[in-house]
């Protein structure tokens, strides 16, 4: 099992997991704390996820949509892991972060504010994505999805 918010090996300690949940798949290549993993590639199974509508300017009223696909079957998202030593106790912790990319439509109508969204595999996809496949084939995954308010 791993532990959302990556740890890259060089962090002193594991407090940068704050700001390693999401890595996005423009820049993935190029941030310190994940150019140095991008060829650990895993699989996040998941049969659907929740994001938040802003109503308003500043988000004091929101909507709570529950994403899935439209048969409700499970599908895997695009992480990437590290496995991260803690030089105080010698513990070896494995850590993802989840690969992001600029929303579809239906997505960049639900996630108003930065209008982002997992990238989502295809079946068909999922071994390209763990082998190595050049990551521009990710970028835009052309998936359909469904909301439901909740």
């Amino acid at each position: 099992m791993l532990n959302w918010g990556l740890i890259p090996f060089w962090a002193k300690d594991n407090s940068i997991r704050a700001n390693t949940l999401n890595a996005r798949i423009e820049t993935i290549t190029e941030k310190p704390s994940f150019k140095s993993n991008v060829k650990n590639r895993c699989l996040i199974l998941s049969d659907g996820f929740f994001e938040w509508q802003w109503l308003d300017e500043k988000g004091k009223q929101k909507q709570q949509y529950l994403i899935t696909l439209p048969n409700d079957e499970p599908f895997a998202f695009a992480g990437i892991f590290s496995d991260w030593t803690d030089k105080t106790t010698g513990e070896i912790v494995s850590t993802y972060s989840m690969v992001t990319t600029e929303a579809n439509t239906l997505m960049a109508e639900i996630h108003n504010t930065k209008k982002r969204m997992p990238v989502i595999l295809t079946p068909s996809n999922e071994n390209l994505w763990l082998n190595g496949n050049a990551i521009s084939d990710f970028v835009k995954p052309n998936i359909e999805l469904l909301a439901t308010a909740i």
